[in-house]
């Protein structure tokens, strides 16, 4: 991995912190000196991950709190919890997701896997703009995924995949969504040093990928179902490069801190820290644009508008508004040193 300078100073959230690929970041950016925020859904793990982080680092900048991500009264509540406690925010890494080999919704009645691996992001990265504005030059890294490939389009008439389930093509149709919206947001906020990008890890046997197995449905009798699920898994390992957490942060790390990608935003990078093209999907600027819609309505975010991007006649008396918020933010975050 190129050299990368320290990180004193800088405060980065992570999501889905506390295991797996995020754990594995925060504790290298808590070697680099950052002040780390971890997000989990579960104290007693989060608590765990925190002491081993500490252990390691000898850090004592590393922070958790607590959230459901599939809730979107946690994650605004998280967003507000953060902001009371934090002057900046330089890096955002959007990390948590989920693959899921059962439907479920969330307690808002969304299915969990849009819920989970898209509108959590869009949700929360607009939430938190402010102090990422704030604190510019800032960054936003998503966490996205190779499968994203698999999905030819966005499915507008059955976002929620209600008439339809496959579990890994839902993962893959939901991972497009995020890339369409870190696209989308990077033009947004182009003019504010904010840069947005995505990157493929990588494929990491995680309590995700176990999980996914573990939850496939092959036949109606458990026990079938879960020697089915074990082969399965075991033959995925014959045939799939499995990277261990450690080497699959490197990208992330990399996005979150280099210097190399200083301004660099609205691109794909995979596990080997490379600028590459995403599915031509990925590129649908009607769909992007549709989906933000979609997503605000989702999300109670109509309003998300304000950080449409400058030129666009639907929001062209938004500029004084957002200028008026910046200006707000940093005269309460002055009054609070």
């Amino acid at each position: 991995m190129p050299e990368i300078p320290s990180m004193r100073g800088k405060v980065v959230l992570i999501t889905g912190g506390t295991g797996g690929i995020g754990k594995s970041t925060a504790m290298e950016l808590a070697k680099l000196g950052a002040t780390i925020i971890v997000v989990g859904r579960d104290r007693g793990r989060g608590e765990a991950a925190l002491a081993e982080i500490n252990r390691e680092t000898g850090s004592d900048s590393v922070q958790l709190m607590l959230a459901d991500l599939s809730s979107q009264k946690d994650i605004r509540e998280l967003a507000g919890n953060f902001m009371a406690h934090y002057k900046r925010l330089d890096v955002l890494i959007n990390n948590a997701g989920g693959l899921y080999g059962k439907r479920w919704e969330t307690v808002d009645g969304i299915e969990c896997t849009l819920a989970i691996n898209h509108l959590c992001p869009f949700l929360l990265t607009q939430l938190l703009l402010p102090v990422l504005r704030a604190s510019a030059p800032s960054r936003v890294v998503n966490v996205n995924s190779e499968g994203h490939r698999f999905t030819k389009r966005i499915n507008f008439d059955d976002l929620q995949t209600v008439r339809w389930r496959r579990g890994f093509l839902v993962y893959s149709q939901a991972k497009l969504a995020n890339l369409l919206f870190t696209y989308e947001l990077a033009e947004r906020v182009a003019e504010e040093r904010i840069t947005v990008n995505a990157v493929h890890p990588g494929i990491v046997e995680t309590e995700l990928v176990k999980r996914f197995f573990s939850e496939r449905i092959f036949s109606n009798t458990k026990y079938i179902s879960r020697a089915v699920s074990f082969l399965a898994m075991k033959l995925s390992r014959l045939y799939l490069k499995f990277d261990d957490p450690g080497k699959a942060a490197e990208s992330c790390i990399y996005l979150a801190a280099s210097p190399e990608v200083e301004g660099v935003s609205g691109k794909y990078f995979n596990n080997e820290k490379q600028m590459v093209p995403s599915s031509a999907a990925s590129y649908d600027k009607t769909a992007a644009q549709r989906l933000w819609q979609v997503s605000g309505e989702l999300t109670g975010r109509e309003e998300a508008a304000f950080a449409a991007s400058a030129g666009d006649p639907c929001h062209a008396g938004l500029n004084s508004a957002r200028r008026t918020t910046i200006a707000l933010w940093r005269q309460f975050t002055s009054m609070s040193q």
